[in-house]
């Protein structure tokens, strides 16, 4: 049985290997990059074909809302869940307009984290 693939983008390093640790460990495959335009670039050469997205919303150059706008312009129909640090309900309403599915508040707990992965990578391969 093929794994299901994670795409996470964040500038932090130890997140990103946190969550891929995380993933992992429930069977998932997990790609990062370190930027929006590492990720669109990804993307775009078709380097990989992940089912869900997780995008950090505060990265320097291009923020998470903007590389969520530039995936869902690039054809990206996979869910995406946008996490931050910023309890900012302005940013938030941004990330969510930019196409992201969800909005998870940093800290959260992984299991919640999981769950909603897994709610929404089933909801996906059902249509």
């Amino acid at each position: 049985m093929e794994r299901n693939k994670i795409l996470l983008i964040d500038d932090d390093l130890s997140q990103l290997d946190l969550i891929e640790v995380l993933f992992e460990n429930k069977g998932y495959k997990v790609y990062q990059s370190i930027s929006g335009t590492n990720a669109l670039n990804k993307i775009e050469n078709k380097e990989f074909a992940p089912d869900v997205i997780l995008v950090d919303l505060m990265m320097p150059l291009m923020s998470g809302a903007q590389t969520i706008k530039k995936l869902r312009e690039l054809g990206v129909t996979v869910p995406m869940i946008a996490f931050t640090a910023a309890e900012d309900p302005e940013l938030h309403q941004e990330a969510i307009d930019s196409g992201a599915n969800l909005v998870l508040t940093k800290p959260y707990k992984p299991s919640l984290l999981v769950d909603e992965v897994d709610r929404m990578v089933s909801k996906s391969k059902e249509n």
